[in-house]
């Protein structure tokens, strides 16, 4: 789990911002697997954690999974 404000921050910006369209959003679960996060948005419109975003560390977006 990712404990470094600076880095879920940044990470969250992408998800919630960029990829999602929310201008104000809830916060994000965020992992991270060796050289990738991985982020679980709250609140998404598919359901809670329905949705997956993979991200390197500068963060940008590599995928997006959804079940």
């Amino acid at each position: 789990m990712v404990l470094d404000e600076t880095v879920c921050q940044q990470a969250a910006v992408v998800v919630n911002r960029d990829l999602l369209g929310w201008d104000v959003a809830p916060p994000i679960f965020l992992l991270r697997i060796k050289h990738r996060l991985v982020a679980f948005p709250s609140n998404a419109s598919m359901g809670e954690f329905g949705f997956a975003v993979q991200l390197d560390l500068s963060p940008r977006i590599l995928g997006v999974a959804t079940w």
